[in-house]
């Protein structure tokens, strides 16, 4: 038997998969800001196409480092804090791309700016999870989309920037939407914890997920 969604739960998983969807997208425009001026960066610093590659690949590494530290965080400490501690590093990582005297320290920087980006992904999972299970796919797919949305700001913006002042100076446009973004996220008032100090996860309550593993027939029911 079906249910319908109170108005005040659809509003309040919109505001969450919203601020996700963003957080998400300025990270994105952030690390992958760092390609975007790849040829001015390949220059720079007279990098083989290897050198240029490895931009990306320390990102992401940085990224896959720092996921499950992520998760394991947005539990116990609640997601808008994670995210708004993930803008900061990546923020920082950017500042210490963009003074870099040094392709090694440059590539420091990025995979700095990976860290925080590794910790958005699970954080913004737990914040846009809906209570039910009945849109919780629509609602994951949209909070994704900030991915693609941060590139396409990346590719518009960063190389217009750095050909009119310069890639290191280009950088600033992504610090300054990582660190507002990470303010906005600190000023939001996170939900209370249940009693006991159990916190949502990515598949909802710890509770709902034992009784979802022990009875598939729950799951299928309450969707």
């Amino acid at each position: 038997m079906r249910h319908l969604i109170p108005l005040r739960v659809r509003s309040d998983s919109l505001s969450a998969m919203l601020l996700s969807m963003v957080a998400l997208g300025v990270g994105a425009f952030t690390l992958l800001g760092y390609s975007a001026n790849a040829p001015q960066i390949k220059e720079h610093f007279d990098l083989t196409e290897t050198g240029v590659g490895a931009i990306a690949a320390f990102g992401y590494l940085g990224a896959m480092s720092a996921s499950r530290l992520g998760g394991s965080a947005a539990d116990r400490r609640g997601p808008r804090f994670v995210i708004a501690v993930g803008l900061i590093v990546l923020a920082s990582g950017a500042v210490t791309a963009a003074m870099a005297p040094s392709i090694a320290l440059f590539y420091v920087g990025v995979m700095i700016s990976g860290l925080g980006y590794g910790t958005l992904n699970p954080a913004t999972t737990v914040l846009s999870n809906p209570v039910t299970a009945r849109h919780r796919g629509l609602m994951m797919s949209l909070k994704q989309s900030g991915v693609p949305l941060g590139g396409v700001a990346a590719g518009a913006a960063i190389p217009t920037l750095g050909v009119l002042v310069g890639w290191r100076l280009a950088l600033i446009a992504p610090v300054l939407a990582s660190l507002s973004m990470a303010m906005f996220m600190l000023a939001q008032r996170s939900p209370a914890p249940r009693r006991g100090g159990a916190r949502p996860t990515v598949f909802g309550h710890d509770r709902r997920l034992a009784r979802w593993r022990c009875c598939p027939r729950v799951l299928v029911r309450s969707c």
